[in-house]
Order: C-alpha cells, then structure tokens, then sequence
C-alpha cells in the first residue's frame, strides 16, 4: 500500500502526570478564586468609572428640565392676576408728557417672594423623581 502522508510526523515527549497532594489543590483552588475575584472587582471598577459621568450629565439635565417646568408652571400662576399698571406707574407732566415710570417695590417684592416660595415648595415636593436611562444610551 502507498503511503498518504509523506511528511515525518512530530513526535511530543510524554511527560508523567504530576499529582497534587490536597493541600496542594486547595491552594490552586484559592489562587484561581482569588484573581477571579481581583478580575471581576477590576472590571466592575472600569464600567462605573465609564458610565458614571454619563449618568451625571443625564441626572443633571433632568433635574434642570424639572426645575425649568416648575418655574415656568408657578410663574403662570402668580402672574395670571397680576396687570402690568399694579406694578409700574405712569407719571406724566402738564403737557401729557411721560416724565418717569415709578415702580411699586412693595408688590414687586411681594411677587418676587411669593414665587420664590411657590417654586421652592414645588422642587421639595418634587424630590423623588425617578429617571429612566436606556441601556443602549451609554454605547451610542
């Protein structure tokens, strides 16, 4: 019969089984959970430190949003009775003339407390918002 395969074959030295001993083992054992631990904590580290500035801007702009449509939201409320010549006065001269505005810091005052109040009793009430982040956010 022809031989098929021409080429000299490769011939590995056998080497003996080495045996642990049980003590050994546990050993090995421990070595292999110990830096599948350090892997694991390594690894968990670099995705916080990865996605955690993500989640801030997303927190921050959210909380912005929040506040923007409180603020607006209360400013409708207490401006909606308030006319313009309650808080501005025109003084004019003999000859019809507008010499100043004067202003009414009372009611000015009193406005601006008022909505600051409104606004602050609203973003308290508002703590607890919940923020939902996609996944598919932080690789894209």
């Amino acid at each position: 019969m022809d031989k098929i395969y021409s080429r000299i074959r490769i011939k590995f030295p056998i080497y003996k089984k080495i045996t642990l001993k049980k003590g050994e083992v546990k050993a090995k054992k421990i070595k292999k959970l110990v830096l599948i631990i350090f892997i694991g904590i390594l690894t968990s580290y670099f995705i916080i430190k990865t996605i955690n500035p993500m989640f801030n801007s997303i927190c921050k702009d959210k909380a912005k949003a929040i506040a923007t449509e409180i603020i607006n939201v209360e400013s409708n409320k207490v401006f909606k009775d308030i006319n313009y010549d309650d808080l501005v006065g025109i003084v004019k001269d003999n000859s019809s003339n507008i010499k100043m505005l004067r202003v009414n810091t009372i009611k000015v005052n009193s406005i601006a407390s008022d909505l600051a109040y409104k606004i602050q009793q609203e973003l308290y009430n508002a703590e607890n918002s919940c923020i939902k982040i996609p996944i598919r956010f932080n690789f894209w």
